[in-house]
């Protein structure tokens, strides 16, 4: 049995997790403000590298607001930064809320993802989930992030890094660890009407040309890697 499938079922704080690139940082204050005023969210964690692989220099963060934790990590993983180093320092089971630094969430949306943890722990959840024949795979389901994901470190198995190639693409790559560790991804689509854009577009989260191509390239990889989605 998969770690992920022995959490117990008594509901728990929300981490919610969140990255962004110095062009949209002095814009996060939309977003930050509306995780700050979800109940169910216990903290907010913003993961900064200290140093971007697509912008030069070092990271300057605009002050954040009381509530919102600053995490440094040394790598550039892309938009797989809001996950990926939190994960490895929180406890196994700890439900951590991925969502995007370009838009805001309205009341009710973080208690909507605490109830179904709460009622069904081995799963994850997204409001957003596509079916990957989208990009080509036969089966097997991809959680976009930018309506909320709520996830475990244990789900996420190794929480291994993509390659270089793939950073761009976080949704397929997360959804593949998900996937290889034998995590089912619910769907949540009620939950996708309490997320809007915010006007946080300065710059792309991670520039990758055709996303089309990639993320079918990516998903093509995943299931030679990890043995998924055949």
């Amino acid at each position: 049995m998969c770690p992920a499938h022995r959490a117990g079922t008594q509901a728990a704080v929300l981490t919610a997790a969140l990255t962004s690139v110095p062009p949209r940082l002095a814009g996060l204050g939309a977003t930050l403000d509306s995780l700050l005023a979800q109940p169910e969210v216990g903290r907010v964690v913003l993961t900064l590298p200290r140093r971007y692989t697509r912008f030069a220099g070092p990271v300057t963060p605009p002050p954040l607001p009381d509530g919102v934790t600053l995490h440094w990590t040394y790598a550039d993983i892309g938009p797989a930064t809001k996950v990926l180093p939190l994960a490895a320092r929180l406890a196994p089971h700890d439900p951590i809320l991925i969502c995007d630094d370009d838009w805001a969430y309205a009341p009710g949306w973080a208690t909507g993802f605490a109830a179904a943890h709460a009622a069904d722990p081995a799963a994850a959840l997204a409001a957003q989930p596509f079916a990957a024949r989208r990009i080509g795979r036969p089966r097997g389901v991809i959680a976009q992030g930018f309506a909320g994901v709520l996830v475990t470190p244990a789900m996420l198995g190794h929480l291994t890094p993509p390659p270089a190639r793939f950073r761009p693409v976080d949704d397929v790559w997360l959804s593949a660890l998900l996937a290889a560790n034998g995590v089912e991804i619910r769907a949540l689509p009620a939950l996708r009407r309490f997320s809007r854009p915010t006007s946080n577009e300065a710059a792309p989260l991670q520039a990758c040309g055709d996303r089309a191509a990639l993320n079918a390239a990516c998903a093509t990889y995943c299931a030679d890697r990890f043995g998924i989605w055949r």
